[in-house]
């Protein structure tokens, strides 16, 4: 299966910190048989130069249609259009979308309300459990 992982990115304090968990997921996806995309990762070779959501839409399009899953891995809650883009698109294309919080107190109404799964990490051994049962 392919997962697209979505993330926030433009109000994250912490980037390097975002980018290790994000490896970390995809690390543990790709242990269990899957492959990934991560579009900071696979299409911007984590460039802090920013990027305008219109020059990365086909890159998302594409991704999504190819993939199975929207997993959105979810540090803060702070507004990000790029990731609201992703959820949206992935819910109109019927795909599964599973939101992982980071913290238990993040809100996030509009990630969660796109969910199909809802999940509150407090270890990447935790999320390595989830992911083995859900994929």
């Amino acid at each position: 299966m392919k997962v697209y992982i979505g993330y926030k990115y433009t109000n994250v304090e912490d980037k390097n910190s975002l980018k290790k968990g994000l490896e970390e997921v995809s690390d543990i996806i790709s242990d269990l048989g899957h492959t990934t995309f991560l579009l900071g990762r696979d299409k911007k070779n984590w460039s802090s130069s920013r990027f305008p959501l219109w020059k990365t839409i086909p890159y998302i399009f594409i991704n999504l249609i190819n993939s199975e899953l929207l997993f959105a891995y979810i540090v803060n809650d702070e507004k990000s259009y790029g990731l609201s883009f992703e959820l949206a698109l992935a819910k109109l294309m019927k795909k599964k979308i599973i939101v992982a919080l980071t913290n238990k107190n993040l809100s996030c109404e509009f990630e969660k309300r796109m969910a199909d799964q809802i999940v509150e990490l407090s270890s990447f051994s935790e999320l390595k459990e989830y992911l083995a049962r859900e994929l």
